[in-house]
């Protein structure tokens, strides 16, 4: 058995890191797919839950780390959805 360096080993516990985040991506898809909501807007529903009522589309924009117009597209689509 050869022994990894200390470099070889980051990587394979970030690729684990990677296996673990995809699958439980793949996972929240199923499970808020029964409901028809995209990961997408659940973010965006959190944000704004943790933010409160009085929430911007700036604040949010921010928090979200996205630019005012995409927040902005993302708040119209889900109003049309309603």
């Amino acid at each position: 058995m050869q022994k990894q360096t200390l470099s070889e080993s980051n990587f394979d516990l970030w690729l684990l890191i990677g296996r673990v985040n995809h699958a439980i991506m793949l996972l929240r898809q199923k499970e808020l797919g029964l409901h028809h909501v995209p990961v997408r807007q659940t973010l965006f529903l959190y944000t704004l839950d943790s933010l409160g009522p009085e929430a911007t589309l700036s604040e949010v924009a921010k928090v979200m780390e996205r630019k005012i117009g995409v927040i902005s597209k993302q708040a119209i689509i889900m109003e049309r959805m309603d």
